[in-house]
């Protein structure tokens, strides 16, 4: 699976490209996953690098809504919201 960091994303937008969109929920964060007419990608921080993570679906969901995506799907699950206090300790 390809990743594509912002810009590209933008541009595959752009050029009417993306087929779909969905925010996949692993663990306690959430992914933005794209289906192209090239095939699927996953939102990445940097080209190749690890992929953008969000703790909250509602900030994917505006980040795709101010690139122009309005239709998402959510699959919520392997998000367990619990799994990230044990990842970072509370203060």
């Amino acid at each position: 699976m390809r990743h594509l960091t912002l810009q590209q994303l933008r541009t595959t937008i752009d050029t009417g490209a993306v087929l779909s969109a969905s925010i996949i929920g692993q663990g306690a964060m959430f992914y933005v996953q794209i289906k192209t007419r090239g095939g699927p990608a996953m939102l990445s921080k940097t080209k190749g690098s690890d992929l953008r993570p969000f703790r909250d679906a509602t900030k994917a969901v505006l980040l795709l809504w101010e690139l122009g995506i309005r239709e998402v799907h959510v699959d919520a699950k392997n998000w367990n919201p619990h799994q990230g206090d044990l990842v970072s300790p509370s203060p």
